[in-house]
């Protein structure tokens, strides 16, 4: 049972309050734990507003913060459907300073990927590269994915969509560019990826 002081997190444009235990919050999040430390401009009233935050995804970090779950969700292109969520929940995580949240979405991406091959999305790769810092674990996650699961070869039209490809930063090009002359030749094997691989 948590018995903790409350404040409000007011999100996104709709303005969804949110009433959370102030400790869970310091506990988990470096963030928070500066917002509620001291005079911080953003609690004078008692409450803290992210106004440019979807509450989608600020509900999938309440969820965590309670329950320590993520969305059950199937197997997919990583960045479509409800893996789109995980991605920029994990965004957030990391926006926040949210480790343990980063954690639990790397390891449930990991699973997801051993249990049926995900291929990250052109938009997948841009948005990541573009929102997470160049020694984010989820950035190299993403690119050995794309080359150990041929995502080249995928029948998916996303792959033939020239005008995502255009938008993928360079550094994500030389990334693939690296991974793919590291595992020419390699067996199916050797090729499989680790999860101690990516840790935050």
């Amino acid at each position: 049972m948590v018995v903790s002081d409350t404040i409000i997190v007011r999100v996104g444009d709709e303005r969804k309050d949110y009433t959370l235990h102030k400790r869970l919050l310091i506990h988990h999040s470096e963030y928070f734990r500066g917002a509620l430390s001291g005079n911080f401009r953003e609690t004078n009233d008692g409450v803290i507003t992210l106004e440019d935050i979807a509450t989608e995804y600020f509900d999938v970090f309440v969820d965590w913060l309670y329950e320590k779950e993520i969305p059950k969700i199937k197997p997919s292109a990583l960045g479509k459907g409800q893996n789109s969520t995980l991605l920029r929940t994990y965004v957030l995580a990391d926006r926040f300073m949210v480790f343990g949240l980063k954690n639990a979405i790397l390891k449930f991406l990991f699973d997801m990927n051993e249990h049926g091959r995900m291929v990250p999305t052109y938009a997948t790769i841009t948005y990541a590269f573009q929102n997470l810092t160049e020694h984010d674990p989820l950035l190299q996650f993403i690119v050995d994915m794309f080359c150990v699961n041929n995502a080249i070869d995928s029948c998916s039209p996303e792959f033939e969509n020239t005008d995502q490809l255009r938008q993928v930063p360079q550094e994500a090009f030389a990334r693939i560019f690296v991974k793919m002359r590291a595992i020419k030749g390699m067996a199916k094997e050797e090729k499989k990826l680790k999860r101690s691989a990516y840790k935050v």
